[in-house]
């Protein structure tokens, strides 16, 4: 039954991912049903409270009409801030789910908050999952940093079009110009041998990053191609 919640909670995190918020999810349940389902929205709301467990337990108490959420489960993708804790602790919640510890932030495990007030606390669950998605959060962070540096730099334009970092993949994004109606403008294209990854960085705001995929991603077989476009958004796909 915890599994089967803590799905919900990371059905919920992606859709912060999706968004552009740090991944977490929660679910309040009550008597086996669900009362009430939120995700991060802190980046994308501007909003410092827009924490998923806030939202998670505003919307619960505005359906039961009470503060107190008596007897109600929480489940919860990353473990609690200090600020989320003093809310679950004040809604009376009896059982706090996380999938996985938060070392910096978090409030419910390394402050030995189980124990002291009348709250049963388990970690873990889904824990691999949960961690996942926080994993390819903050690894897009600093692949976004990567190409905001790309960006900045000097162009050097190869055929008045091109400057390729790789200098491997040179010859290829060539011959690909020669053969493509539609003209690319390629800051970079770095290859990961350890991860099979391709990044394509373009420096033009009009086209968009599936037509990019059709002129460009053929050429590479059995790898993840990550296109990135001006507008600092990132298109993953598999080949």
């Amino acid at each position: 039954m915890e599994q089967k919640f803590m799905n919900l909670a990371i059905s919920q995190a992606k859709k912060a991912l999706k968004n552009g918020d740090v991944p977490v999810g929660a679910i309040i349940v009550k008597d086996g049903k669900v009362l009430s389902r939120a995700y991060n929205t802190k980046e994308s709301k501007q909003n410092a409270t827009h924490h998923a467990e806030l939202l998670a337990i505003s919307k619960a108490c505005k359906k039961l009409k009470n503060f107190r959420l008596n007897d109600a489960d929480l489940y919860v993708t990353l473990e609690p801030c200090l600020m989320c804790m003093g809310a679950i602790l004040g809604a009376r919640i009896k059982r706090l789910y996380i999938g996985c510890e938060d070392r910096q932030y978090g409030y419910a495990i390394s402050n030995k908050i189980q124990g002291t007030y009348n709250l049963e606390i388990q970690t873990g669950v889904l824990f691999d999952k949960c961690k996942d998605l926080l994993d390819q959060f903050f690894l897009d962070i600093r692949q976004k940093k990567q190409v905001k540096k790309l960006l900045e730099k000097q162009v050097n334009f190869i055929q008045g079009k091109y400057f390729v970092e790789d200098r491997e993949l040179t010859n290829k994004v060539i011959n690909l110009s020669k053969n493509s109606n539609q003209p690319l403008f390629v800051i970079a294209i770095i290859e990961e041998l350890s991860t099979n990854t391709v990044q394509i960085v373009i420096n033009d705001s009009f086209l968009k990053a599936d037509k990019i995929f059709e002129i460009l991603g053929n050429n590479f077989s059995k790898k993840t191609i990550k296109i990135f476009t001006k507008l600092d958004k990132c298109n993953i796909y598999n080949v």
